[in-house]
């Protein structure tokens, strides 16, 4: 993937959630804590086809970095 400085700062912040043990963060935090202003997650990767493999939802804006088996 190639990402722009704020979707880089969203895969960081999850990543360092994951190595911390607590993998699952609220989107409105993680957006309110690179300060973009854009209110959905959706909105900052529509432009990034396939952004959904890197990131999973639980569809009650919590996101975490997608597991691979």
């Amino acid at each position: 993937f190639s990402l722009g400085p704020y979707q880089a700062g969203v895969v960081r912040i999850l990543h360092q959630a994951a190595l911390a043990g607590r993998p699952w963060c609220k989107g409105v935090d993680i957006l309110a804590e690179i300060e973009c202003s854009t209110l959905r997650m959706s909105d900052l990767f529509k432009s990034k086809r396939g952004w959904r493999k890197l990131i999973d939802s639980n569809a009650r804006g919590m996101y975490r970095l997608a597991v691979i088996a």
